[in-house]
This record gives C-alpha cells, sequence and structure tokens, in this order.
C-alpha cells in the first residue's frame, strides 16, 4: 500500500469514517464527467491515437484539478486541503507537459 492510501486510511479512521465506499460512490466523480470504458476503447480505432489519448487524459486530469480546487477553496480538513492544493498543481504541472507535446 502506497503513501497516499494510507493516509487517507488514516483520515478516514480519524473520522470514524468506513474504510471501504459504498456500492456506487464513485459512480458520479463529484457531478463530473468520467472517463469511461467507451472512450478509452475507442482509442483502439483511433486514427490519431497519441493526440486522442493525450486530449482524453488532459480531460480526465482538468476533472482532478477541479475537484482539487473545490477542496481547497471549500474544504472543513486543513490537512486535506493542504493535499488537495499539491493535488491541483501536480494535476495542472501534468496537463501542461501533455499540452507541450500536443504543440511539439
Amino acid at each position: 500500500m502506497g503513501q497516499v492510501e494510507m493516509m487517507l486510511l488514516r483520515w478516514l479512521r480519524s473520522w470514524d469514517q468506513p474504510l471501504t465506499a459504498a456500492a456506487g460512490a464513485h459512480d458520479h466523480h463529484g457531478g463530473m464527467p468520467e472517463t469511461g470504458v467507451e472512450q478509452i476503447r475507442a482509442l483502439r480505432r483511433s486514427a490519431g491515437f497519441e493526440r486522442d489519448l493525450l486530449d482524453l487524459l488532459i480531460e480526465h486530469q482538468g476533472d482532478a484539478v477541479r475537484m482539487a480546487a473545490a477542496e481547497v477553496s471549500g474544504g472543513a480538513a486543513p490537512a486535506v486541503k493542504r493535499w488537495a492544493a499539491q493535488v491541483r498543481a501536480s494535476r495542472t504541472a501534468q496537463i501542461g507537459m501533455m499540452r507541450d507535446l500536443l504543440s511539439g
């Protein structure tokens, strides 16, 4: 188990929350569209695989940036808000790298 998973488990324990999510808890990504299996499968038929894959990843990481930003601005736990700020920064940097690849 990685450091992030351990951190999340510690938070859940400290908040007296269940350690496993309820069925369907991840279905709606906080109201954001999820990267679906069909989108991923469609890449097999893509004539521009690299561009289409990067576009899909940019969209996916953009959702992560928005979710992290929502936690930073509206979260209650200072440690979680700090972690969300790190996630926002790292995913924003990844998006920048992928956009550079697309423009090159």
